[in-house]
């Protein structure tokens, strides 16, 4: 083998090897702002839901009034 096909089979490998790890890398983060976005999301729901009740309650006392 010619070493400018050797050479050139080396860079691929080494550039494979690096986008793969990038790869693994940037899923990993990807899961954690997933993670992440779905508590927000539980939290978003669960404020909402408390305020829908509050207004409910005054709407409630105001038509006693």
């Amino acid at each position: 083998m010619t070493e400018p096909k050797l050479a050139r089979i080396l860079r691929l490998s080494q550039a494979i090897s690096y986008q793969y790890k990038n790869s693994s890398d940037l899923l990993s983060k990807s899961w954690l702002e997933l993670d992440s976005a779905r508590g927000n999301l539980r939290c978003l729901e669960m404020l909402y839901d408390e305020w829908l009740e509050e207004k409910d309650l005054e709407q409630k006392r105001r038509s006693k009034e």
